[in-house]
């Protein structure tokens, strides 16, 4: 959790660090565009990756590798600013991207492992809620101390995401290397092909990995379409895209602190439909509504929802799911999730480009409440209790 906590709050720095390197040094919206692509763009490979590490017997190699390529995407940032080519400054934004998005490709089906390994079933719920009140208390946290960091020099800034990174593999050092369990001597592919058939016979799994795939499909428009509102609409200054951010995050810590006190909840899949449904009748107040003030008020609403509902749908996988396959299933949801993280990017971009931008929250409050009706037919799912 502490090496969590301090990634996450780098991280949240270093996203906004490339960003503004990327236009400052190359002048080109394009370059910057494809360089915030890249950094998820790993994400598709996920689902290989997940294959690796699940096969892999020592796992805590790869978890001081994760810190180390941070490092390193960092590190690659001090050439874009020392060079004046554009050519070669393009190059290295990629790769620097590339490195980072291979890092999380690494990480998190290796947090989701030893999530499930550290904690006990009957603490999921608990611990799980935790886990996400200091991951977005740390990234809520990153994005307040990247505004006045990049004030200073940007190389003294890389340099500061480098120590931060490197500091972030200590407390993985003094994690016990004890061996984990492996799934065999399967080729990478016969792994992969065993995860997802455990997926696909497994209807409470299936049913996790259905909710986080339509749920990045359409709350994946949320970024594009609030920068276009705030820019366009409302003409207002970046600062309230910061704003924006800030109250996400802010609801999604007090939505996980509200589920932490929690001891159990029954039956998770009678509750989830309600709160999706409320969430995407709250979002159609923007697109009816359309100021500052109900983006910031509705933004805020989803984020606590979505700091109660991410807990529980990690707690019932994690109680549900054999350790052997969980780097697999978090490769296969974060693979999905990317996919259609994107394609609701480019719809949201057709939608703004051909009609008023507000009208991305039609689209997004239908697809919540969409998602919130395919959820209450989950009848495994709706026998779950964590």
């Amino acid at each position: 959790m502490a090496e969590t906590g301090l990634s996450t709050f780098t991280t949240s720095i270093f996203t906004v660090l490339i960003l503004w390197i990327a236009i400052s040094e190359t002048k080109s919206a394009f370059i910057t565009g494809i360089t915030s692509a890249i950094l998820v763009a790993p994400l598709i490979l996920s689902i290989i990756v997940g294959a690796i590490i699940d096969k892999a017997r020592n796992k805590k190699l790869f978890a001081i590798f994760g810190p180390l390529l941070k490092a390193l995407a960092a590190g690659i940032l001090l050439i874009v600013i020392q060079n004046s080519s554009l050519i070669s400054d393009s190059f290295f934004l990629f790769m620097s991207a590339l490195a980072f998005g291979f890092s999380i490709d690494i990480l998190v089906p290796l947090r989701a492992i030893w999530s499930q390994k550290f904690l006990t079933k009957p603490i999921y719920l608990k611990g799980m809620s935790v886990a996400n009140l200091v991951s977005r208390t740390s990234r809520l946290a990153g994005f307040l101390v990247a505004a006045p960091l990049l004030i200073l020099n940007l190389r003294t800034d890389t340099i500061i995401i480098i120590i931060l990174y490197l500091a972030s593999l200590i407390p993985i050092l003094f994690i016990d290397n004890i061996k984990d369990v492996i799934v065999g001597r399967g080729t990478i592919r016969e792994v992969m092909r065993d995860g997802l058939q455990y997926i696909g016979n497994t209807k409470v799994v299936a049913e996790i990995v259905i909710i986080s795939s339509i749920s990045a499909l359409f709350w994946g428009m949320s970024d594009s379409a609030s920068t276009v509102m705030i820019n366009k609409v409302f003409t207002l200054s970046s600062a309230y895209l910061s704003y924006t951010f800030f109250v996400v995050s802010f609801g999604g810590i007090l939505g996980s602190v509200l589920t932490s006190k929690l001891k159990t909840v029954k039956n998770v899949g009678k509750k989830l439909p309600f709160l999706y449904g409320f969430g995407g009748l709250s979002v159609l107040f923007i697109a009816i509504f359309p100021s500052i003030y109900t983006l910031l008020s509705v933004f805020f609403l989803v984020g606590f929802l979505s700091g109660i509902t991410s807990p529980l749908i990690s707690a019932v996988l994690f109680g549900t799911a054999p350790r052997d396959k969980m780097g697999r299933i978090q490769g296969t949801m974060d693979t999905l999730g990317t996919s259609f993280n994107s394609v609701s990017g480019i719809l949201a971009g057709v939608i703004m480009t051909l009609e008023f931008p507000g009208n991305v929250f039609y689209v997004m409050a239908g697809g919540l409440v969409i998602l919130s009706v395919v959820v209450s037919r989950f009848k495994s799912l709706s026998k779950i209790g964590v």
